[in-house]
């Protein structure tokens, strides 16, 4: 353990944050879906199948949360606040499905003694999504859609600040340390005069 603790440190900045932001995307892809699922159908599922439909889930949803976060969040930066959401949106909705798909799939497998790439296995799957799970979608993008957009706006403000802001932090004065950083661009004043407004 020592030695995985040690070459953990030695990986960069960036890496370790992507490694750490994947542990939390599986931990909380596997514990909301687990809740939901036992919930919802546990009694009729199993609280075992439940068990094996969020871990599979789990599975998909960190490397795919971080994927969306790290790849796409980044990549929408330049788009306008509704593009940007609906893009996030399209990508939380592909994993989703996914994620949802394949804990069907397992779940039936494991239940019904079948392969996981039998075609019948697929197609009852397929079923059950568009059928019994159909009223389930518009919850799921409600909560897509606020989450994104909450996520968009917290990052526009700065981190943190838009849950200081929900839980009242700001409406009690108290003393802060805070740093203020100036910078000047060297060479920024002939570079607009060269570029422009719009370019610089």
């Amino acid at each position: 353990i020592a030695s995985e603790v040690s070459s953990f440190r030695n990986l960069s900045i960036r890496t370790r944050n992507i490694l750490l932001f994947m542990a939390h995307a599986t931990f909380y892809g596997f514990l909301f879906p687990f809740i939901f699922m036992a919930f919802m159908v546990g009694s009729r599922m199993g609280y075992l199948n439940c068990v094996i439909a969020a871990a599979a889930v789990s599975l998909i949803s960190g490397p795919g949360i971080t994927l969306i976060f790290h790849v796409v969040v980044p990549a929408s930066r330049r788009l306008p606040f509704v593009a940007a959401v609906l893009l996030q949106f399209a990508g939380f909705l592909l994993m989703g499905f996914l994620g949802f798909f394949v804990s069907i799939c397992v779940v039936g497998s494991i239940s019904q003694k079948m392969s996981l790439l039998s075609p019948e296995l697929w197609r009852a799957t397929w079923k059950i999504m568009t059928t019994d799970l159909l009223s389930f979608y518009p919850w799921v993008a409600i909560m897509s859609v606020v989450f994104i957009a909450g996520a968009q706006v917290s990052r526009k403000l700065g981190p943190g600040v838009l849950f200081g802001w929900i839980t009242g932090k700001y409406h009690k004065p108290r003393e802060e340390t805070l740093i203020f950083m100036f910078l000047d661009v060297k060479d920024s004043t002939p570079l607009a005069e060269q570029l422009g407004n719009l370019k610089f």
